[in-house]
């Protein structure tokens, strides 16, 4: 009796998830509200255009920057450009610096290729100025604690 009622609801089930919408995928375009119309962004090319109401329905037009500020704007970035160049000509044009001095034992580790780690001795020493920075400053907590506050005057 079991199977039989099993065997009757499968197909329903089966029939039910097969009737069930699927997700709807965003369309083409996205639309996005702004003052006096909406952008609309096409999704498959990246393009944007601005859309206002006109006469009947909505106009749409490509969103693009003022040719003349775009213009502009180049012509700046031009002259800038050829400025800074000219810094380049003329920084290339200086006396060569003298070379950097090479660093206290570079050449033993050029030599082995290895990277050159600080000996016991010079740990102990950095050890030791540390200790005696950080007692110092315990000192100075210690004492400023043992000082009276500072009266506030009142206004």
């Amino acid at each position: 009796m079991r199977a039989l009622a099993l065997a009757a609801l499968l197909p329903a089930a089966l029939l039910l998830t097969a009737a069930a919408p699927e997700p709807q995928s965003p369309g083409r375009y996205q639309l996005q509200p702004t003052d006096g119309g909406f952008l609309r962004l096409d999704r498959e090319t990246g393009a944007t255009a601005f859309c206002s109401p006109s006469g009947e329905g909505y106009a749409c037009r490509a969103a693009s920057e003022e040719p003349a500020a775009n213009g502009a704007e180049v012509a700046r970035l031009e002259k800038r450009l050829a400025a800074l160049e000219e810094q380049v000509k003329a920084l290339s044009r200086t006396p060569d610096l003298p070379p950097v001095p090479p660093l206290p034992n570079d050449d033993a580790a050029k030599k082995d290729g290895a990277l050159r780690l600080p000996s016991d001795q010079e740990i102990d020493q950095v050890t030791s100025f540390l200790e005696r920075a950080l007692r110092r400053l315990k000192q100075l907590g210690e004492q400023m604690q043992k000082d009276e506050p500072p009266q506030r005057e009142r206004l």
